[in-house]
């Protein structure tokens, strides 16, 4: 990544997870002149391709294509603890 300032490069110094889809990362600046130090933030955004062990814990949307494919919004039932099933196309 580079500095948002300076535009020169910048290393991760820490970094700690925050949930189960996010983790805080600390970034260095590495100009001299500069010095910036700023927390960025990873996370999971969207599922592209369903898992195959999916959490029942765990809610990442599904991306406009994976819905389309599926055909619903809703794959997996958190009360049950399993994944819903799937609409068969014949």
């Amino acid at each position: 990544m580079k500095c948002p300032h300076c535009n020169s490069r910048a290393l991760i110094r820490t970094s700690r997870e925050v949930s189960g889809t996010t983790r805080e990362i600390t970034y260095q600046c590495q100009s001299m002149d500069c010095g910036h130090v700023w927390v960025s933030a990873i996370t999971a955004m969207r599922t592209l391709t369903l898992p195959s062990s999916p959490n029942p814990k765990v809610r990442i949307p599904l991306s406009a294509r994976a819905r389309a494919l599926l055909g619903r919004d809703e794959i997996f039932d958190l009360k049950a603890g399993q994944q819903a099933a799937l609409p068969i196309n014949d």
